[in-house]
């Protein structure tokens, strides 16, 4: 039996959220499955690590953890992403891999089991990805206007993929997301999202939207849609590890009972409460919103 590999992508801000969105996944797998779990990783300190390491294996014990660190030098030049340049490392990791892996974006809570996803056939497909809209919904639809692709095209959202590693490295998606990113570096609003949708046209299908749902922080929801099983991919701001999100964000009940769930110590920022502030001051339409919606307006 092939191990199940998880693969995921966090430097220091996104450390908690990938602790939870790891946790989330790797509980709701069979004890008797081999994972297998890649972090491709950033300004992680040596306690940091163990720290994951010992929670990966209360979690799942049949789990081995495999640290990447990943170099930014190759990506400097680049426009940063929430004043980070991991989300490039997307382009690179799974060059370094072998087999099938299910790359998972740290933002994430997992309220299934994915290990069914590894028995999908992706046929000539290098990967599988979710979709709910069209190229012409992307704020970067005139990249692929520039470049000739129907905006007509799904648009697929890189929070959850199943790459085929092989052919991943044998179509040189690496090398050429990276080139094609410096080119039209200046003119993109997303980070890998628009480039890998660019480089994969027409090699890429579809998961079923259960293993990938946007939800924003201020959208409501109902205490039967909170149950479902579903992947629920937490995108904008804030986050619900972040300055008041459990208060405020839509799932942040759900977010602190999964805390419990995984043992987890509720993260408190080492920034300090004033750093946190500045931070959310940042996000402040973010936390607008949430508030708007939390009083009915």
């Amino acid at each position: 039996m092939f191990p199940v590999q998880i693969a995921f992508i966090a430097d220091i801000q996104f450390f908690y959220g990938a602790l939870v969105t790891i946790g989330s996944a790797l509980r709701r797998i069979s004890p008797y499955k081999s994972v297998v779990l890649h972090g491709m990783v950033s300004s992680w300190r040596a306690d940091q690590v163990a720290y994951f390491q010992s929670a990966v294996k209360r979690w799942h014990p049949r789990c081995d953890l495999r640290i990447h660190e990943f170099d930014e030098e190759q990506v400097a030049a680049l426009h940063r992403v929430r004043g980070s340049l991991m989300n490039y490392a997307l382009f690179f990791l799974p060059s370094q891999l072998e087999g099938i892996i299910l790359y998972l974006d740290c933002d994430l809570l997992v309220r299934l089991d994915l290990s069914p996803l590894f028995d999908l056939d992706l046929g000539k497909a290098i990967a599988a990805a979710v979709t709910w809209e069209t190229l012409a919904n992307s704020a970067d639809k005139t990249l692929f206007l520039e470049l000739g692709i129907p905006l007509t095209s799904p648009h697929f959202n890189c929070g959850v993929m199943l790459i085929d590693c092989e052919q991943w490295r044998n179509y040189e998606v690496g090398v050429k997301s990276l080139a094609l990113r410096q080119k039209y570096d200046n003119l993109l609003v997303g980070g890998n999202q628009p480039v890998l949708n660019a480089v994969l046209h027409g090699r890429i299908c579809s998961l079923p939207r259960v293993y990938n749902t946007l939800v924003s922080p201020h959208r409501s929801l109902n205490l039967e849609m909170r149950k479902e099983e579903r992947v629920w991919h937490l995108v904008g701001r804030p986050k619900p590890w972040e300055f008041l999100g459990r208060v405020l964000h839509c799932l942040g009940r759900d977010y602190s009972k999964e805390e419990q769930d995984l043992g987890l110590d509720r993260y408190i920022s080492s920034r300090g409460v004033f750093r946190d502030m500045i931070a959310a001051f940042r996000h402040w339409r973010g936390y607008y919103r949430c508030i708007r919606s939390a009083i009915g307006l």
